[in-house]
């Protein structure tokens, strides 16, 4: 009986609404390589290493602040129903309203991706708290 309630337990997933909540690093932004595009002997997708900190902070009242090298952004932030889009509603500018598809999750790491002007852009985060 135990071990049939530990699974349906941990069957059940994260409720990423709560765990998303916290205070994130991008650790890593990897992008389509167009040179990949001529060759299929290269990697499909590059690694840029970010060109300054950048801190999402995720509060549990459906606030958020980005933090990009002292340029703030802030909003309100909503997990889709299917827990698999994250949708950013910017009070500053509406043109940095932004829509992620959430490609993994962890209570400790991130995932999400998007698409830029048809590149797809995938941003690594690990949780700061």
């Amino acid at each position: 009986m135990f071990l049939s309630l530990w699974i349906l337990y941990t069957c059940k997933g994260i409720d990423q609404s709560k765990e998303i909540a916290k205070s994130w690093k991008v650790v890593d932004i990897r992008m389509v390589n167009m040179d990949s595009m001529a060759t299929s002997n290269q990697d499909q997708y590059i690694s840029v290493t970010p060109p300054a900190t950048i801190i999402y902070q995720f509060n549990a009242d459906g606030t958020y602040t980005i933090d990009h090298a002292k340029q703030i952004d802030q909003g309100t932030w909503l997990i889709s129903k299917d827990q698999k889009a994250l949708l950013l509603t910017s009070s500053e500018n509406p043109a940095d309203n932004a829509s992620f598809v959430i490609e993994h999750f962890e209570s400790y790491k991130m995932v999400i991706s998007t698409d830029i002007s048809g590149v797809k852009e995938f941003i690594t985060l690990e949780a700061m708290d």
